[in-house]
């Protein structure tokens, strides 16, 4: 071999050796930016969770390990569990609800691990740190390797619900008690909206829903028929308000007596709804009617004894009369025979 092949092949070797580096190079220059995207792209993707309006945790899928806890979470919860079994027994201190709450997360666990969309879990109640107690709904979503969990805070919606549930059972019950309806029905769409006590009174059942005016009019008797149709019309058209006592009939059939007040609501300068009242009045007017009967028959009474106490006068004044009459005759008499005794 000759020099210049020597040389040659030396070169040739140089070359195929940098050759091998640029690919490694370029291999660990591939590698970097690709580590340097995913790092950029999980540091964009913790940013976003950590300013999340919603607690959010993000747990390894294997090891059950609390890879990631927002701000948000810390400031719910008070604690930063590591685990999800330390969550369990943070979160959940009585064992029986703890227990309840892990037989509950299975299958639920198992219908997210088969979903792209995150799954509710339901309604928990949560022991923060600071010794209360949050209702909040739990979202359940899997991402390759991580469970990521959702957590919403509706406690303050549950409680304005409870009050509101009292205060609707406080308003029925007072409902019940008065036997006073509410009403309401769009002039536009002719359609009723009644409180379950106006479907009490009128004996209908409430899953059918309110007639539509004017159908609901059949309701009432028909001697009173006319005067209603006639204060609904004024009401829809003029806006004035009605209040008025009419008959009904019943579901049942059965005759009641209602006193109906409604008043009309505008809106863009046209009467929108008519809304108000609807009460059983008939006990009420069972009362009058009694009343008056008792005052008709008192009147008879005294109209009776007036004309017995004037005939018994008459009488007395006639007995009066012949008793005066008699003792004049008397008196005339005895003067008369003084007079003829010289006396």
């Amino acid at each position: 071999m000759t020099g210049k092949q020597e040389t040659k092949d030396q070169l040739l070797s140089e070359i195929q050796k940098l050759k091998q580096q640029r690919v490694k190079l370029e291999s660990e220059m591939s590698l970097h930016k690709s580590n340097t995207e995913n790092f950029s792209s999980e540091s964009k993707f913790r940013t976003v969770l950590d300013n999340s309006p919603f607690p959010v945790a993000v747990v390894d899928e294997k090891d059950q390990n609390i890879l990631f806890w927002s701000k948000s979470a810390q400031k719910l919860f008070g604690h930063t569990p590591g685990t999800t079994d330390e969550w369990y027994q943070l979160a959940y201190p009585d064992p029986e609800y703890r227990q309840e709450v892990i037989e509950r997360w299975k299958p639920i666990l198992e219908k997210a691990q088969n979903s792209n969309e995150a799954v509710n879990t339901g309604e928990y109640r949560i022991s923060c740190k600071d010794g209360s107690v949050k209702i909040c709904e739990l979202y359940a979503q899997f991402i390759p390797g991580n469970l990521v969990v959702t957590l919403h805070d509706i406690t303050a919606g549950k409680e304005s619900f409870a009050a509101l549930a009292e205060n609707q059972t406080l308003l029925a019950q007072a409902q019940r008690v008065a036997k006073l309806g509410g009403f309401s029905f769009d002039v536009g769409s002719m359609q009723q909206t009644w409180t379950e006590e106006t479907f009490r009174i009128l004996e209908l059942d409430f899953d059918a829903g309110a007639p539509e005016v004017p159908a609901g009019i059949n309701i009432i008797a028909p001697e009173y028929r006319g005067m209603a149709d006639e204060a609904i019309k004024k009401a829809i058209e003029q806006g004035v308000s009605y209040d008025q006592e009419w008959e009904v009939i019943t579901g049942k059939g059965n005759r009641k007596w209602v006193r109906s007040i409604g008043k009309p609501s505008y809106e863009n300068d046209k009467v929108a709804t008519i809304s108000g009242s609807f009460q059983d009045i008939t006990e009420k007017k069972l009362m009058e009617e009694e009343l008056k009967k008792h005052q008709e028959q008192l009147e008879v009474l005294v109209a009776e004894r007036t004309q017995e106490l004037e005939e018994k006068n008459a009488e007395l004044d006639r007995a009066m009369r012949v008793f005066v009459g008699r003792e004049t005759k008397i008196f005339e008499l005895e003067k008369r025979i003084k007079a003829l005794q010289g006396k």
